[in-house]
């Protein structure tokens, strides 16, 4: 993803709607985690305007959600656009490891 919201866009267009919103191989992180966690606040704009609503607030295997990888990684702008865009704002599954 890489911060590239045009990459995004023609993956929705190919058909890959539901790459958008599924969990990585492994079960772990879905792209809104990566967006979050590296402070693409755009790209989880473009993954909410998709469809990818839900994914905004889903827990990875950790039980992290990109709330909490936005703010793990120091990235208030995206812990604010997750707001916005109606994302849980939960930070309990993240309290035990601080």
């Amino acid at each position: 993803m890489r911060g590239h919201e045009s990459c995004l866009r023609v993956l929705h267009e190919l058909g890959a709607a539901t790459s958008l919103s599924a969990a990585d191989a492994e079960g772990d992180a879905r792209p809104a985690h990566f967006a979050a966690m590296r402070g693409h606040e755009s790209c989880l704009r473009v993954l909410h305007e998709l469809g990818a609503a839900t994914s905004l607030s889903a827990a990875d295997a950790e039980g992290d959600t990109p709330a909490h990888c936005a703010a793990r990684h120091g990235h208030e702008s995206c812990l604010r656009v997750l707001h916005t865009l109606g994302a849980a704002a939960s930070l309990s599954a993240a309290a035990a490891d601080g």
